[in-house]
């Protein structure tokens, strides 16, 4: 919430210095006392300009509505259409499944040859991690491709964190 607060300022600076630019550029008496040089006022107009632009369009576009993007099936009767929004929490109640995934990011985009899923883990240490993982792969393909109907790409998984238990203790220690 600050962030955008302090975004906002920035932004409503930009506007109040693009403005100010333009006037000083179209009226440059009040600077003609300190700089001297047209195409220095040129300049100072232009960029001016620029800044009042990327205002305006930064402004219309917070109220632009956004469509989020889905996967289409055409068929006889009309579309079938799926989110991507929706595919990722599939994907992600699938892979919580399994007990040794501790946390799931999951990211698809459209190709044109089908979706590509890109998933981060974060997984408590087991044994054949690289067998469990390209288990999970399967299994996901198969699932988006037969249950949905969607022809799958690629699906690509990063372990970004490895939570490690120690046997005598029972601490556990985060490896990265």
């Amino acid at each position: 919430m600050i962030w955008s607060f302090i975004f906002l300022i920035a932004w409503l600076g930009l506007f109040i210095l693009s403005l100010g630019g333009i006037f000083v550029g179209i009226s440059p008496s009040y600077l003609n006392e300190i700089i001297n040089y047209d195409y220095f006022r040129l300049i100072l107009l232009g960029i001016s300009i620029f800044y009042f632009i990327v205002f305006m369009k930064k402004v219309s576009s917070i109220f632009e509505v956004k469509e989020e993007k889905a996967f289409i099936i055409k068929n006889e009767q009309g579309n079938i259409g799926m989110t991507l929004s929706s595919i990722e929490h599939i994907l992600k109640e699938i892979i919580k499944e399994r007990d040794f995934i501790k946390d799931v990011k999951t990211k698809t985009s459209i190709e044109k040859e089908g979706i590509l899923v890109k998933i981060k883990i974060a997984i408590s240490s087991i044994e054949n991690l690289n067998l469990e993982i390209e288990k999970i792969q399967v299994e996901l393909k198969e699932y988006v491709e037969k249950m949905l109907g969607i022809n799958v790409k690629e699906i690509d998984i990063v372990v970004v964190k490895v939570h490690s238990v120690k046997e005598n203790n029972y601490l556990t220690k985060e490896v990265e």
